[in-house]
């Protein structure tokens, strides 16, 4: 698999709890035993699956943020970080655990910070995600 250029943050923002900007965008070393343990078909399959749920949680976080929810947005986040990190998906499970954190404390500035990174976040993940389907 080949990692992507990753566009650099905006450093006009403050910094997002526990997203240290080094933190790789995959774990390889999870998806390689998901491979390993099962078979690389069922990883791709759990790839697949994991891009078509994870797309619709942020879909749905980003109605939950507008709304000012902070029960709800610290759950949808949380539903986030906890898909991203049963594939090791380990950026992602940050910026969502981050968001989660934002959200209780009320500040909804991070909040909204947190949930472009995710965005874009998430559009890398994809296209790394495809990369590893075709065998690039």
């Amino acid at each position: 698999m080949t990692e992507s250029v990753r566009p650099e943050p905006d450093v006009s923002v403050p910094p997002l709890l526990s997203v240290p900007p080094a933190a790789p965008t995959l774990n390889r070393t999870r998806l390689e035993a998901i491979a390993r343990d099962a078979s690389p078909e069922f990883l791709i399959e759990l790839a697949q699956l994991f891009t078509k749920d994870v797309e619709e949680r942020i879909r749905l976080l980003a109605g939950i943020v507008s709304a000012r929810d902070v029960t709800a947005t610290a759950y949808a986040a949380h539903g986030v970080q906890s898909a991203a990190t049963s594939l090791g998906v380990t950026r992602l499970r940050l910026l969502a655990a981050s968001l989660e954190k934002h959200a209780e404390g009320e500040d909804w500035r991070r909040v909204e910070v947190a949930l472009e990174r995710i965005q874009s976040e998430f559009s890398h993940v994809k296209e790394l995600l495809e990369a590893m389907r075709e065998g690039r």
